[in-house]
Order: structure tokens, then sequence, then C-alpha cells
């Protein structure tokens, strides 16, 4: 939301809103590499006993019969192309209204980019 003020700044420029936000999320990136754990047993914060109770809380059976998935099904039903029109037509819509909207507030009614990130609608 902020890109048009980070373009703004003095000396960095337009490169600065995909520097900027490109190290921040590096920077999560490499915390979320100390945080998250694959296996809870490894995960160096847990106590003996929150493992036991987590994992004695646990349903370890296997399933008595897998089910096939009903692909020919799901890809005839009505359901599942009105799910996939209504989000092609959200995503289109955000999409549009994110490009479009800041270009009508600068060309048309003269606002500069640097005020509009507190316009955004997303």
């Amino acid at each position: 939301m902020a890109t048009g003020w980070l373009c703004d700044i003095p000396g960095f420029g337009w490169p600065s809103a995909f520097f900027i936000v490109g190290t921040l999320n590096v920077l999560l990136a490499v915390a979320i590499q100390f945080v998250c754990y694959e296996y809870l047993a490894t995960y160096p914060w847990i106590t003996d006993e929150e493992l036991k109770f987590i994992t004695n809380g646990l349903d370890n059976k296997e399933p008595e019969k897998q089910y096939p998935t009903p692909w020919k099904k799901i890809f005839t039903s009505a359901p599942t192309y009105a799910c996939i029109y209504g989000l092609f037509g959200n995503y289109w819509s955000i999409t549009y209204y994110s490009t479009v909207h800041p270009t009508f507030m600068g060309t048309i009614l003269h606002y500069p980019l640097t005020e509009l990130f507190f316009l955004r609608m997303e």
C-alpha cells in the first residue's frame, strides 16, 4: 500500500519499492526457517509433557478403506463451475481495479501517486 510513498524517497526512486519489499520478504523467509520445524518432536521449545499430550491425542489409525477421488463428478458439477466463474470474476475485478484506479486518480483527478497509497481498496 505504501508503494507510492516508497517511490518518492529521495535518492532511491521507484526501485526502492522492489528492493525494500524484496528485502522484507527475504528477512521473513529467514525468520520462518528458524521458527518452523517439519516435525513436532524436533521443535526445541516444546516440553516432553506437551509433546506426549499432543501425540496421545492424535488418532494414529489408518483409514479402513481408501476411497478414490470422484474426479468425473467434480468436473461435471454445476457448483464447481460456479466457483470457477465466480473466482475468475473476482480476481479479474480486483486486478482491473488495482491497475486502473491509480491511473484514473493520477491522470484525471491529478493526485500524485505518492498520496494515493491510502486510497487503494485491496
